[in-house]
């Protein structure tokens, strides 16, 4: 007579047999259980079902995707905030595709309230928010927000009142809010960084070409122009980012962060570069011509400085 235990072993694999079928059946289970680590990363990020599968790479675009469109919301909105608060002469035209991704911002046109209108890169904000999510480094974002505005109130002041036709910084009327920035840009103008200075050698090809790309009708008057125009827009330039630097502790009150100095120590070495660059293309009458429109201008400023502390 069979003992219990063979009984039991009988049952049970009668009991496996039968219901096999049924839970191999397509209809009670749709797919197999993950016999590899890929089918085991699949299984665990889509659930119970394979089918809805969502690759990991896919979900993580997802998530900087939003994370990118709401810091470029958050952009704008605190850039409407800090300009009332800080009293800028700016306004906020949105985003511009066209920017590369190493330019934050370009100004646009004066509206008749004399406000400029300040439109940001596109290039450049999906890949600072792509690295810094505000919603944990909020005041990382802040603090460079701050200085951007800064700067780009302080060059939106110096595009205000620069007369191309004297190649000077002219104020009319009633300035006050002005002078700090003025300053600043005076102080550029009459002490620049002497690293900055080119050797008065000849005009090399290189230079000549860079000149007709300035001048392309070949006059020798229009090329003077351009290129004196060129370094003062450089110059102010740099004035931005020196009146933004001193004026962020004001307004923060606290130090510029790493983040901000570095970036103007960047800006500062492409600045040299270009200012190089066009006293280089210059001929050694016209460096004359330039350091005394770099004195005019200077006095200009100087003239209105005065007339507003009167």
């Amino acid at each position: 007579m069979p003992s219990r235990a063979v009984l039991g072993l009988v049952f049970s694999t009668c009991l496996i047999t039968s219901l096999m079928p049924r839970v191999l059946c397509a209809d009670n289970f749709e797919a197999p259980l993950p016999r590899t680590p890929k089918e085991a990363q699949q299984w665990f990020y889509s659930g119970d079902n394979p089918a809805s599968f969502i690759a990991p790479s896919t979900r993580m675009e997802e998530r900087l995707s939003d994370q990118v469109s709401q810091g470029k919301a958050r952009l704008l909105e605190g850039t409407q905030h800090l300009i009332a608060r800080m009293g800028l002469g700016l306004n906020v035209g949105g985003f511009d595709p066209t920017l590369p991704k190493d330019e934050e911002y370009r100004l646009g046109d004066t509206d008749a309230s004399g406000k400029i209108t300040v439109y940001f890169s596109d290039a450049f904000w999906s890949a600072y928010f792509a690295k810094v999510n505000i919603a944990y480094n909020h005041d990382t974002y802040a603090s460079y927000l701050v200085y951007i505005l800064l700067r780009a109130g302080a060059e939106g002041d110096y595009s205000r009142y620069y007369d191309a036709e004297h190649l000077a910084w002219v104020v009319q009327g009633d300035a006050e809010g002005l002078s700090d920035s003025l300053r600043v840009l005076r102080r550029t103008l009459e002490f620049p960084n002497t690293s900055w200075h080119s050797f008065d050698g000849p005009v090399y090809q290189p230079d000549e070409d860079f000149r007709r790309s300035l001048a392309p009708d070949g006059n020798q008057a229009h090329a003077l122009q351009a290129l004196i125009r060129y370094g003062l827009g450089i110059l102010s330039q740099r004035a931005a980012d020196l009146y933004a630097l001193s004026h962020y502790e004001k307004v923060v009150g606290e130090a510029p962060t790493a983040q901000i100095e570095r970036r103007v120590k960047q800006r500062e070495r492409i600045q040299a570069w270009e200012f190089g660059r066009a006293k280089a293309a210059m001929t050694l009458a016209e460096r004359m011509a330039f350091r005394t429109s770099l004195t005019h201008a200077s006095s200009i400023l100087a003239e209105n400085a005065v007339g507003q502390n009167r």
